[in-house]
């Protein structure tokens, strides 16, 4: 899943096109704390992550700051 978000696609897109039939591991658990990980972690210090599991739960393309990687 990984892969396909980082291509371009949104998560449904990628479980509907790319993935039916396959549990994505993790995707539950990142909309279980995604509210609590965005409050508790500065996305300056950890944008994967943050981008990740918000690009899962939004649904939305992911949207990396890569000025945070340097």
């Amino acid at each position: 899943m990984g892969s396909y978000i980082g291509e371009g696609l949104t998560f449904s897109e990628a479980k509907k096109t790319k993935m039916e039939k396959v549990t994505v591991e993790g995707a539950d658990l990142a909309k279980e704390i995604a509210k609590k990980v965005n409050e508790d972690f500065d996305k300056k210090k950890l944008p994967l992550m943050l981008g990740m599991i918000n690009a899962i739960v939004e649904d939305k393309k992911l949207d990396l700051n890569w000025e945070l990687f340097r």
